[in-house]
């Protein structure tokens, strides 16, 4: 787990984490930008943005997104991972960072994805991660001010197809049946 006093600290975190990734500077501006102001035209999407290291958007529909579908957690793990987030007095938001880091292991799962950076769009939670196969994932509490209804998530990838990745991301199943622990930052 990460401590940032704000969403300003918390943004410089998110672009140190996918600078150490390998994303380029130009993909995380733009990608903060988009997040910030609404990826969809100024709107929130119902999907994620897959982003190229050029900084191109590849996703079809750049209002519906892509959908990283067909994701679960055993009962077990479920159990580890709600346990864990009470150790750290976090049990307020086991649904939020249940559902993400589900997600998070689904998207860094399938080839050709890089890293993936999120914040919620929900206008009371103001935390977000950053995520990757190498890294795992990395909650920071504040990318966005609390009452900010934008939010989304950019999936950064390189060496891919889009329609089969695309297809991977929303038909292929992935069940997380083990927890392996929380870590601090400072373990990374």
């Amino acid at each position: 787990m990460t401590h940032v006093e704000n969403e300003t600290e918390g943004k410089t975190l998110a672009r140190k984490l996918l600078l150490e990734l390998g994303i380029p500077e130009l993909c995380i501006e733009k990608s903060i930008t988009l997040l910030e102001k609404g990826p969809a035209n100024g709107e929130n999407m119902r999907g994620a943005i897959i982003m190229d290291l050029n900084g191109n958007r590849l996703e079809p529909d750049i209002v519906r997104g892509i959908r990283a579908s067909h994701i679960g957690i055993t009962e077990e793990a479920s159990k580890e991972l709600q346990t864990a987030i009470s150790d750290m007095r976090l049990s307020a938001f086991y649904t939020y960072i249940s559902d993400a880091l589900v997600l998070a292991t689904k998207v860094a799962s399938v080839k050709g994805t890089l890293g993936e950076l999120c914040w919620s769009d929900d206008p009371s939670y103001t935390a977000g991660y950053v995520a990757s196969g190498k890294m795992g994932y990395i909650r920071i509490p504040h990318l966005k001010k609390k009452g900010n209804p934008c939010g989304g998530r950019v999936f950064f990838v390189e060496n891919i197809d889009p329609g089969n990745y695309i297809n991977e991301m929303e038909s292929f199943p992935v069940l997380v049946n083990r927890f392996g622990g929380i870590r601090s930052f400072k373990e990374l």
